[in-house]
């Protein structure tokens, strides 16, 4: 049980989000390793997408980032079987992770 939710539903909820059987059912591990941050499962597909894309920052000519290559994610979510219907969401999400990253950097 996890938040008030099954496991078999929160391996259902991840799997919609694109997430394989597989992933989930490892992340639900209750012996799995602790790690330093706690992410919500309905997060994660946006955040394994996002670290997915580590690679693909637009940076400014005098240094800072400037945001992500867009032109990077269809092909990234095409790899990792992201359905269509899900792309939307899973993009604002992104955008929002993209966002925090920005502000984050610039207060460094």
């Amino acid at each position: 049980m996890h938040g008030g939710v099954s496991d078999d539903q929160a391996i259902a909820d991840l799997m919609r989000y694109g997430v394989s059987e597989a992933d989930a059912k490892l992340w639900l591990k209750e012996d799995a390793p602790a790690g330093p941050y706690l992410v919500w499962p309905c997060n994660a597909p946006a955040l394994w997408l996002f670290l997915d894309l580590k690679t693909q920052w637009r940076h400014a000519p005098m240094g800072g980032l400037l945001g992500l290559d867009y032109s990077a994610i269809p092909p990234v979510m095409d790899m990792r079987g992201v359905k269509r219907k899900q792309r939307g969401m899973l993009f604002d999400q992104l955008q929002t992770l993209e966002m925090a990253t920005i502000e984050a950097m610039r207060e460094d």
